[in-house]
């Protein structure tokens, strides 16, 4: 799990924990409560199932999978994805060049795709 993601887990974890322990309904008990979780949570390491981005698996599909927290972090969805230029991401920190050239030889396959799949519907 990247640090990003394990920061947001992290959070959304604190999150639950405050809403609990704001939570004037369950009485004084509410301090156990969440030092339990915490027990449980710290315990026993939990994986984080998430939503698999096809940015990612395209990044992976690629054997690039080291960039991955570029992408995330700077929000590229697979609707941007096309958009990319070779000033986009060196801009990003993705600066080898042979990681910047799969990736546009790849994006222009997915622009080539998006303009058959254009041409067909119309």
């Amino acid at each position: 799990m990247s640090d990003e993601s394990r920061q947001v887990h992290t959070n959304a974890c604190l999150d639950e924990s405050v809403l609990v322990d704001e939570d004037p309904s369950l009485g004084d008990s509410t301090s156990e409560i969440v030092a339990n979780d915490v027990e449980k949570t710290n315990a026993v390491p939990q994986e984080v199932v998430e939503c698999e981005s096809p940015v990612l698996q395209w990044l992976r599909s690629l054997d690039l999978a080291k960039y991955e927290d570029v992408f995330v972090k700077e929000e590229i969805d697979w609707d941007t994805l096309p958009w990319l230029t070779d000033e986009d991401l060196v801009g990003i920190g993705i600066t080898a060049l042979g990681p910047r050239k799969k990736i546009l030889h790849a994006l222009a396959e997915l622009r080539k795709g998006d303009d058959h799949s254009s041409h067909m519907r119309i």
